[in-house]
């Protein structure tokens, strides 16, 4: 034990001793320092990296919503498009039925005026038919008529040569 409190002692009356000391706490300090340096830059670096991903998320989130927003616009226009082609679809259906009622309409007066012109051919052709009956009749009669006056002619004309 005296040896080492000697040893103590001369190691504490050393005179390189506190130049050595200085030396290490200048290393200390200095690796001290650089540690700060390096984790300054490091905070500096991650902090740079941080507002690159919170850019390139906002870029990315901005892409999103105009993305969104184009095939909303889209949808829209479809939608529109759609409601458009199935209104046009549904006036040339209303039209159509329209001129298919008109269609209808005129084949009808079409018929009827048939149907009366075939009557009124009708009656006329039985008019005529009467007609030329009751000419017949009269014609007849005429004849008869005369037939019976040359008979009682022809008999009066035997009665008289008797």
């Amino acid at each position: 034990a005296e040896g080492s409190v000697e040893l103590l002692i001369q190691w504490y009356h050393n005179p390189t001793r506190h130049a050595k000391e200085l030396d290490a706490k200048a290393r200390r300090e200095k690796k001290a320092a650089d540690d700060a340096k390096r984790q300054a830059a490091q905070a500096a670096r991650d902090e740079e990296e941080a507002r690159r991903r919170a850019e390139e998320e906002a870029k990315r989130k901005k892409a999103l919503e105009d993305a969104e927003r184009r095939r909303k616009a889209r949808e829209a226009a479809e939608a529109k498009r759609k409601a458009e082609d199935a209104e046009r679809l549904r006036l040339l259906a209303e039209e159509r039925e329209r001129q298919r009622l008109e269609d209808e309409r005129r084949k009808a007066e079409e018929a009827e005026r048939a149907r009366l012109a075939r009557e009124a051919a009708a009656r006329k052709k039985a008019e005529e038919e009467a007609r030329r009956k009751h000419a017949a009749d009269l014609a007849a009669e005429e004849n008869a008529r005369r037939l019976a006056e040359q008979k009682s002619r022809d008999d009066e004309d035997a009665r008289r040569r008797r």
